[in-house]
């Protein structure tokens, strides 16, 4: 059966639902956990995707996304919700692209294709040598084809008060789908097709 459409977390739509939903979550996890607090019964209904924290081996998992609602975090890691974890470092952190390659295949497209590639143009002045990392595809990738985003079955992570995992996670842990790699030129392929025959929208 098809997988359903991405969508914000909604407590309604999960509890009217008869299939899983996929809440992808490119950002702070605060909405997501608040539908959870809020809606208990929706645990078993949904799956998310986060883009979130760093891998368990990282040194430490002081991330943006993370960092903005660490009990938020804890509510979705320490839960029972199904969750597919795509760390920044060092996994989604391979999707860097250059303004060589938005020049040839994204900018002449369209007017949002020309801002898209302008926003990365302008980052560090364009040096030589430089690319930069469009992080939130990660999760929109699995949602595309989770081959393109390889996960391997895990505890979840204990996030401890400092920053960091606990390392190796307390025993009883539930098993969540950590992200190992992504195939960038799978995605950004993907990408590139898809906006050229949208117009680059």
């Amino acid at each position: 059966m098809p997988r359903p459409s991405t969508t914000a977390a909604a407590p309604v739509r999960a509890t009217a639902s008869e299939d899983m939903l996929y809440v992808v979550a490119i950002g702070a996890i605060t909405n997501v956990a608040s539908a959870l607090l809020s809606e208990p019964r929706i645990a078993d209904k949904i799956t998310v995707v986060w883009l979130g924290g760093h891998a368990p081996t990282w040194p430490h998992t002081r991330e943006f996304h993370l960092q903005q609602d660490i009990h938020g975090a804890r509510v979705i890691l320490d839960g029972q919700t199904p969750l597919v974890l795509i760390p920044c470092e060092p996994v989604a952190s391979h999707l860097s692209v250059t303004v060589a390659e938005l020049e040839k295949h994204l900018e002449s497209g369209s007017h949002l294709g020309a801002y898209l590639t302008n926003i990365v143009r302008n980052y560090n002045d364009n040096k030589p040598g430089r690319s930069k990392v469009i992080w939130d595809i990660s999760a929109s990738g699995w949602m595309v084809n989770p081959d393109w985003v390889r996960t391997t079955p895990a505890p979840s992570p204990l996030l401890k008060d400092n920053g960091t995992w606990e390392t190796p996670p307390p025993s009883g842990r539930r098993i969540i789908d950590i992200a190992q790699s992504v195939d960038r030129d799978g995605i950004f392929m993907d990408f590139f097709i898809k906006a050229k025959a949208t117009g680059g929208a």
